[in-house]
């Protein structure tokens, strides 16, 4: 099963509105989930907002200590990011988004015509999976509420309600 989520500010998707909704998917998979791929483009020479949320998920929410082992952040757009863009998204961004990790793990670099990396990198992901235990509202909230520029109060009482809409699917 592979869910294809809309990143943050798409169309007229709130940050919380998205996090229920991954929520609700990824506690309720039948089966522990084999791999997160994360992506963001090579020549943005920085964790995006998106990869950042999924980050503090994965870090706040998915259980196990070799939860990481099972993420891969993709670096996409390769053939239009320049030999620095390549060096810095490895050498800065790939450290950035495991620093909450024990270790730097798993990337790819892919273009429009090359996943060859990417398929690489999912062939090693462990044989386990991962599960996700939604966190306190709070919790989540204040690590979420400071990348986002907004009131961790608020956030944390706009995640609640929203989960609320998913109550019958957040176990």
């Amino acid at each position: 099963q592979i869910i294809d989520t809309p990143g943050i500010g798409d169309h007229d998707v709130t940050a919380s509105t998205l996090l229920s909704m991954l929520e609700s998917k990824l506690a309720n998979a039948k089966a522990p989930i084999s791999g997160v791929l994360v992506t963001t483009p090579v020549s943005d020479g920085r964790v995006k907002l998106g990869a950042q949320v999924v980050q503090t998920l994965v870090d706040k929410g998915f259980v196990g200590e070799r939860k990481w082992e099972n993420v891969i952040l993709v670096g996409t757009k390769n053939d239009r990011a320049d030999e620095d863009e390549r060096d810095n998204f490895i050498r800065e961004v790939v450290p950035l988004f495991y620093s909450n990790a024990p270790s730097i793990g798993k990337y790819a670099l892919t273009s429009k015509d090359d996943y060859s990396d990417l398929q690489q990198q999912i062939g090693a992901l462990p044989e386990w999976g991962v599960r996700y235990e939604a966190p306190d509202a709070v919790v989540l909230g204040q690590a979420l509420a400071s990348k986002m520029g907004v009131d961790p109060e608020s956030f944390s009482s706009e995640l609640q309600e929203m989960r609320s809409h998913f109550t019958d699917l957040i176990k």
